[in-house]
């Protein structure tokens, strides 16, 4: 099991997060995950109210899959 923090640079319409990766390539293959309200809620929260601060995100990647479970705001 990893965590990988991403920083994120928008969310579209369908709730696609683009997340800028360490290269500065942008990753748009990960969604907000309307299954887990409570991270759902948060995450898009954090994203809604962020001014002119930078949000990132947390994913844990563990047996071929990846999940969202944290924000961190700078």
């Amino acid at each position: 099991m990893t965590k990988e923090e991403y920083e994120v640079a928008d969310i579209d319409e369908d709730e696609f997060v683009y997340c800028i990766l360490q290269d500065g390539d942008l990753r748009s293959d990960l969604k907000l995950p309307k299954e887990d309200e409570e991270v759902y809620n948060t995450l898009k929260s954090a994203w809604d109210n962020r001014g002119d601060t930078t949000v990132y995100f947390t994913i844990q990647k563990a047996v071929g899959r990846e999940k969202f479970i944290s924000h961190r705001i700078k």
